[in-house]
């Protein structure tokens, strides 16, 4: 038996990974626990164990999920969370002592991923398309041409994303004493993110582009399958350059310019379970990686013109089972 730990159960990630485990072949027996701060979590419940810990910026946090790898026998960790990848990686040791893999890159390549002012810096040295990205400051400003994006430098799922289409409304911004801003030049075109995975030393598995025809909350509720030789060649090789580990996501846009590429995130994506259903089961993938399975690079070759579309479903429980 393999026992698979994934945190964030509240968010759609965890629950696209927890299809990904119960849709896999079942050569491996998985029994899934999920953690997160709030156990009024829907993904709690489509998992064997839920387990309560404090928010990644606690001081406890590290020792609260080595207690539950220990007590559990927890074989490998799926970080979700953005917040809490910094603190995960650099526990990587720690917890191979107690014979628990967690699937994260190096804390060099989170970084570049996590803060988007290196990602521009990583995406400019490789000649990878990639809109102009400063500091968010009054001096930058003159730098670019309206309207622009103003954003976190390590944000997530959208939040405070602004589009900015004067100075009036740039010092609006200013005003609010948002910690670690950047100014981004605007771009218009369609929404892409590509799933990718790789193994444990580095090499590119699998990718699946798809076209974001929906989000809500920068989550995709619609989505489509496409190839392109062009993109999958830009993955390889931001892949290449990076010392990466499992899954991730790239966002870019194709504009009437071609594609300007301005995300790596370093994690499995929201709209996981459509590139589950193209045929690139990533969590079932790490699972036979850690079992010491050849896993074969199948890049390329997934269901193309594959449509999702998403739905509510509630879960209801008594209080007593609260």
């Amino acid at each position: 038996m393999v026992k698979v730990l994934i945190s964030g159960s509240g968010t759609a990630t965890c629950q696209g990974v927890i299809k990904g485990l119960l849709k896999s072949s079942k050569k491996h027996d998985v029994e899934i626990h999920t953690m997160d701060t709030n156990p009024l979590s829907a993904g709690r419940f489509f998992g064997d164990k839920f387990h309560k810990i404090p928010p990644a910026g606690e001081e406890g946090f590290i020792n609260a999920v080595k207690d539950i790898v220990i007590k559990e026998k927890i074989n490998i960790i799926f970080p979700i969370v953005d917040y809490e990848f910094e603190k995960l990686t650099l526990a990587i040791e720690c917890f191979e002592k107690h014979g628990c893999k967690i699937v994260i890159s190096p804390i060099s390549s989170i970084t570049i991923c996590q803060d988007k002012r290196e990602t521009f810096k990583f995406f400019m040295a490789l000649s990878i398309p990639s809109p102009k990205t400063e500091s968010f400051c009054r001096d930058n400003l003159s730098h670019f041409k309206y309207p622009v994006i103003v954003k976190p430098a390590k944000g997530r799922a959208s939040i405070d994303v602004f589009k900015i289409s004067n100075y009036r409304e740039a010092d609006c911004i200013l005003d609010k004493n948002l910690e670690e801003m950047i100014v981004q030049e605007y771009i218009s075109g369609d929404e892409i993110t590509i799933d990718f995975v790789c193994d444990f030393n580095g090499s590119l598995l699998a990718c699946v582009p798809r076209y974001r025809v929906e989000t809500k909350s920068g989550v995709s509720y619609k989505g489509v399958t496409f190839y392109d030789p062009e993109i999958i060649d830009y993955v390889q090789k931001i892949v290449n350059k990076l010392d990466y580990i499992g899954p991730g996501n790239i966002q870019c846009f194709k504009t009437n310019k071609g594609y300007q590429f301005i995300e790596i995130n370093p994690r499995f994506s929201g709209g996981l379970p459509l590139s589950i259903e193209a045929g690139m089961n990533s969590p079932e993938m790490m699972v036979n990686l850690y079992m010491g399975e050849d896993v074969k690079p199948s890049i390329g070759k997934y269901k193309q013109g594959l449509y999702m579309m998403r739905y509510w479903e509630e879960v209801f429980i008594d209080e007593n089972n609260y």
